[in-house]
């Protein structure tokens, strides 16, 4: 039997591929390796800004499913081991502003 360094790869540090890494670490005890070309981990979470005070964002809008005992929270939890505080948006979450129309995102379900 050969010995072997990582019981598993992943190619592409994204949400998916670090929640992977680590579901598997904590329940499987595997040692995963996980690669990545760009020079911060996180895909399509990443925040970037340029001069003259631009920002943006590449993927990563909003998460749903936080609350309290709810699916994704788990999830979140037992991946972060708690470490991630989740706060609720505001009610207007979002503004989309076109030349003639301005639309306004406000949570809830009878706001949809």
């Amino acid at each position: 039997m050969s010995h072997r360094e990582f019981d598993a790869m992943v190619i592409g540090s994204g949400m998916g591929g670090l929640a992977f890494a680590s579901i598997m670490a904590k329940l499987r005890r595997w040692r995963v390796l996980v690669l990545e070309r760009h020079f911060k981990i996180g895909g399509f979470t990443h925040t970037f800004t340029r001069p003259g005070g631009w920002s943006w964002d590449v993927g990563l809008h909003y998460v749903g499913e936080m609350g309290e005992g709810m699916r994704g929270r788990r999830l979140f939890d037992f991946i972060t081991d708690g470490g991630v505080k989740w706060g609720p948006m505001p009610d207007v979450y979002d503004v989309f502003v076109y030349p003639t129309l301005q639309v306004r995102a406000c949570k809830g379900e009878a706001n949809l």
